[in-house]
């Protein structure tokens, strides 16, 4: 079952050392895929499975995302 395999990979990790569960490590690897350059929201919601990019936006972190170089890109000429 699902919960079975989520139990074991969980003792699997904290035997490897990783203080983490397979969800945790599923929302790392959305953030970042989506902090990649060149990266868009929909090739992160297929790479995740998903039919929704709300979906997959509830699993990248933007915190610590530096987003002035895409807004200085926007505006270029305002510089």
């Amino acid at each position: 079952t699902p919960d079975t395999v989520g139990a074991l990979a969980a003792d699997h990790l904290r035997q490897c050392g990783v203080p983490a569960t397979l969800h945790q490590l599923r929302h790392t690897f959305a953030t970042e895929a989506a902090r990649v350059p060149g990266a868009d929201p929909w090739s992160v919601a297929a790479l995740m499975g998903h039919q929704q990019l709300d979906t997959t936006m509830l699993y990248v972190s933007l915190a610590g995302r530096d987003t002035a170089p895409m807004v200085a890109a926007m505006y270029d000429d305002a510089a």
